[in-house]
């Protein structure tokens, strides 16, 4: 015996609430995107070559897949606002350890890993 799927919950009450919510959950990907624009800035301020911060761009790229796939997996132990929440301080940590980075590592670490994770994480909860 098969047993029922619970009904959806009707989004029409809040069409302006759920279209905030889909564009800032979609900001991680726009930026992952956008990071070839600050690769001159970057270069500069922390003297690293091109081909070094292309590794940055493809961990991000790792870190978003990784996030994409384990949302699957965590949304049996987690509630959608949980998910958001935690999706939302991974990729805000991340940005904010990339921001304070005087280095390769710490850019990797903090927009790579961490903001590429959480970024996924949050992309397929829309």
């Amino acid at each position: 015996m098969s047993v029922a799927a619970p009904a959806l919950p009707d989004r029409t009450e809040r069409p302006w609430t759920a279209l905030l919510a889909a564009t800032l959950l979609s900001l991680p990907l726009g930026s992952v995107y956008s990071f070839s624009v600050l690769l001159r800035p970057i270069e500069q301020e922390l003297a690293v070559p091109r081909s070094a911060l292309s590794l940055v761009f493809g961990l991000a790229t790792v870190g978003f897949t990784v996030g994409s796939v384990s949302a699957a997996f965590l949304y049996r132990v987690a509630s959608a606002p949980v998910l958001v929440l935690a999706s939302a301080l991974a990729s805000s940590g991340g940005i904010a350890l990339a921001a304070q980075a005087t280095g390769l590592a710490e850019l990797l670490v903090g927009y790579g890993i961490v903001f590429g994770t959480g970024g996924g994480l949050s992309f397929i909860l829309l």
